[in-house]
């Protein structure tokens, strides 16, 4: 597969997100160590608390079968452009229920308090963003031992978190 394609995808994918997600783009953005991607990571440490949330992976995955062959790249750049929106509305829409979550009486647009992690890079350089294409040639016979066709996915890891600067008052035991 072609290296500038996938770099073409993936700036598809980022303009459409962007577009999609302002919260994220408001919100206050920390690269995660590429380390910490499959367990819990502190999004927050400050002088009286920590604020940890587990790092979660999204995906999804679209198989060009409709479209009959042959594949034609504009179908994976219309694929990847609805991807792109859909994540960002997502990723939107799980900021606002962490801020509904810490802050049930405030607008749940609010990103004063909110930091989220960077999806498109690890603090290492790696890139946390990745989109797979796969363009297979028409199967040229039928049964078990034809070609999957097509597909387009991608992947990246995301977690949220609301950081109140609130003095809470300890409960007395």
């Amino acid at each position: 597969m072609d290296v500038n394609f996938i770099a073409e995808l993936e700036i598809l994918f980022r303009t459409n997100f962007l577009q999609a997600a302002p919260l994220y783009q408001a919100s206050s953005k920390f690269k995660l160590p590429y380390e910490d991607i499959k367990k819990s990571t502190t999004l927050y440490r400050g002088s009286l608390n920590e604020v940890v949330r587990k790092v979660d992976e999204y995906a999804d995955w679209y198989q060009f079968k409709e479209e009959g062959f042959p594949y034609s790249p504009d179908h994976a750049r219309a694929k990847v452009r609805q991807f792109g929106a859909e994540a960002g509305i997502f990723v939107d829409g799980f900021i606002r229920l962490e801020n509904i979550r810490n802050h049930p009486s405030h607008d749940p647009r609010n990103t004063a308090d909110m930091r989220v992690v960077d999806i498109f890079d690890h603090a290492d350089g790696r890139r946390n963003f990745q989109i797979i294409l796969a363009d297979n040639p028409p199967p040229s016979v039928n049964g078990p031992d034809a070609q999957i066709p097509p597909w387009v996915a991608y992947r990246f890891h995301f977690a949220a978190a609301v950081v109140s600067s609130e003095y809470k008052k300890a409960s007395s035991v």
